[in-house]
């Protein structure tokens, strides 16, 4: 028998003997040794702690901002799970993740804004997701979604994206609603909005996307950079066709007054450069014998 069980019961036969009252003899539950008092305690706290299979604990840095019991985090991969956790941490915003807290009266007024601004920098970039119901410090909080309001956006998003110039095709983003659980089945309607745009491959002809309004956007390492003026955009040209963007037909196109599209720009830069070749054949035939650009 424990040396402490067998001190607590002489205590009590001798208090008993005395005529102690039994208010005495509970007097020891709040004398007990700290250290088993404590070792009950975290025995206790280890059963009750939240798990979720393939997590891991949020790096120690982010223990500090922690506020429930909830929030002892687990840190989910946003781009592979089929649901989140309330409070699991899924990382920082970079240069292809944006996150937003979506509370209010976000969805409604300033949703389509994002979709256009973020889909256009991110198509122009290396692609990326907008992620909604996520705040800033990247920890999941959700946003209450119906199964009517799920519809809804997906109208919506489709109507913004299918206005781009050139024409974006569903299979270069995709829209997933991953379902939040959280302890004690509250709030069921909880969902994080995934909104993932897929960069044209590097075995396919580099494409710049313009918006609904006209504008140019790419994604910078902290925000979104643009509308991009024809300067930037020639550059971008001449950084992606270095064969076709000589000299002479940067200094061509920087007489036009503004970007129109893709298409129009790509019509123009290659009817320039044919018309150089043709002079340069005409010219000098030895030096443009073997020119990289040959026309059709």
């Amino acid at each position: 028998m424990h040396h402490s069980s067998i001190r607590r019961e002489a205590i009590m036969s001798r208090m008993s003997r005395w005529g102690a009252t039994v208010s005495a003899l509970n007097c020891w539950n709040s004398c007990e040794p700290r250290r088993y008092r404590v070792h009950r305690k975290t025995r206790n706290s280890r059963r009750s702690r939240p798990c979720s299979s393939g997590s891991n604990p949020v790096p120690p840095q982010t223990k500090g901002i922690l506020t429930t019991p909830v929030e002892l985090v687990l840190h989910q991969d946003i781009t592979k799970s089929m649901w989140l956790d309330y409070g699991a941490y899924v990382g920082h915003r970079t240069r292809t993740m944006e996150f937003k807290a979506g509370s209010g009266n976000y969805m409604w007024n300033r949703f389509e804004a994002d979709v256009e601004r973020y889909g256009c920098a991110f198509l122009n970039s290396e692609g990326g997701s907008l992620v909604v119901g996520v705040n800033d410090d990247g920890f999941v909080r959700g946003v209450p979604f119906s199964n009517k309001s799920e519809d809804d956006i997906r109208h919506q998003v489709y109507r913004v994206l299918h206005a781009f110039t050139p024409t974006l095709f569903s299979c270069s983003y995709s829209l997933r609603f991953l379902p939040v659980v959280k302890l004690g089945g509250s709030d069921r309607n909880l969902r994080v909005l995934c909104l993932t745009f897929k960069a044209p491959s590097g075995s396919s002809e580099p494409v710049l996307y313009t918006s609904v309004q006209g504008r140019v956007l790419i994604k910078g390492e902290a925000s979104v950079r643009g509308p991009l003026g024809l300067p930037a955009i020639i550059e971008w040209y001449r950084q992606k066709f270095p064969y076709l963007m000589t000299h002479f037909v940067c200094q061509d196109l920087s007489r036009e007054k503004h970007f129109v599209d893709h298409r129009r720009m790509m019509n123009k830069i290659i009817s320039i450069a044919k018309y150089q070749n043709e002079v340069c054949s005409q010219r000098f035939p030895d030096s443009c014998e073997n020119s990289t650009y040959q026309s059709s």
